[in-house]
């Protein structure tokens, strides 16, 4: 677990106040001895919680720093930083690499250090950029393209065909093909059960 003056180093900040191990990060409604938190807006009830459990470290700015007895880092974003801290400090570790469930087709081009999880399919001819997390039961079909380092959760289909149809002369429908594709950019996150279709 790490230290606030390591969560401090980490923000390019100076830590005010004791050097507390920080075992979880929280919310100011559920703050206790030992976390983290972030308060961005002077809402009295929040403080005077902070100052109640005192041992715990708060993100904040230098203003709002004024009314708190507890240690603070000091951000002129403390939302912004609070995202800082629990993704070095608080998230899991996503290592590199296919699962042996997953079924990647041999012509799929895979970036470095990607991650596909478990039970995936990766269509034929699909691309995945660098440092890309699949999580488990994604489909990537054929084709597809996802950029660097996009989050798809769990569950999702990315670049099946859509949902169409035209009417035949009795007023029938008629299956239209979806012969377009799906391109996702850089940094892009799909959360889980999603569907991205390809254009018509």
């Amino acid at each position: 677990m790490p230290r606030a003056s390591e969560i401090a180093k980490h923000l390019n900040v100076d830590l005010t106040g004791e050097d507390l191990t920080i075992n979880e990060a929280r919310s100011v409604g559920t703050a206790c001895a030992g976390s983290v938190v972030f308060l961005g807006k002077k809402v009295p009830e929040a403080i005077a919680r902070l100052n109640a459990v005192r041992d715990l470290l708060c993100v904040t700015t230098a203003e709002l720093a004024q009314d708190l007895i507890c240690p603070t880092v000091i951000h002129r974003s403390p939302r912004y930083a609070f995202c800082l801290v629990l993704q070095k400090f608080f998230s899991p570790e996503v290592k590199p690499g296919i699962h042996e469930t997953a079924c990647v087709a041999p012509d799929a081009v895979i970036g470095e250090n990607v991650s596909i999880g478990p039970g995936c399919v990766v269509g034929s001819k699909a691309k995945i950029g660098s440092g890309t997390q699949i999580h488990s039961n994604v489909v990537v079909a054929d084709g597809a393209v996802i950029g660097r380092e996009c989050v798809i959760k769990s569950n999702t289909t990315i670049g099946e065909e859509g949902f169409g149809f035209a009417r035949d002369e009795n007023g029938r429908p008629v299956h239209f093909p979806h012969l377009g594709g799906v391109r996702l950019g850089d940094r892009v996150v799909i959360g889980a059960n999603s569907t991205v279709v390809r254009a018509a």
